[in-house]
């Protein structure tokens, strides 16, 4: 039941991550058009891709790709170890990565919130909202 939860939400992420991916291409391809054609470029393009697209297109389909047991990876001396270590070694990395993430989530909610009560901007062409 967990499990089949856990798939469900990193599939709905993984195709939040699409939609997000779709958007930045088509937002680019008007931005270049809107540029070439009538001269008058997105205001803060490069802002919003880089602020919003590209957070969401990095990292909301981890989840997906760890469940496909697709992510990149070196085992040259892994593949050597007995089975035994070899869990040892998957339960300690999985520890690890959960608590990176989980100080990186609470890191990124605490800036998030404080920038979003600060109604701080980021500086470019225009002025954008981060958060």
């Amino acid at each position: 039941m967990f499990l089949r939860w856990i798939r469900r939400l990193a599939i709905v992420l993984a195709a939040l991550a699409i939609m997000s991916l779709f958007l930045m291409m088509l937002q680019t391809v008007i931005d270049v058009l809107a540029s070439n054609l009538a001269g008058r470029p997105i205001p803060g393009n490069v802002e919003i891709i880089s602020v919003y697209h590209m957070v969401l297109v990095v990292f909301l389909p981890l989840a997906f790709v760890e469940l496909k047991k697709e992510p990149i990876a070196v085992d040259l001396v892994y593949r050597m170890l007995p089975e035994m270590l070899k869990r040892c070694v998957l339960v300690v990395s999985y520890l690890i990565t959960a608590t990176f993430f989980g100080f990186l989530a609470w890191q990124t909610g605490t800036d998030a919130l404080r920038s979003f009560n600060m109604n701080e901007m980021m500086m470019g062409a225009v002025f954008v909202t981060i958060w």
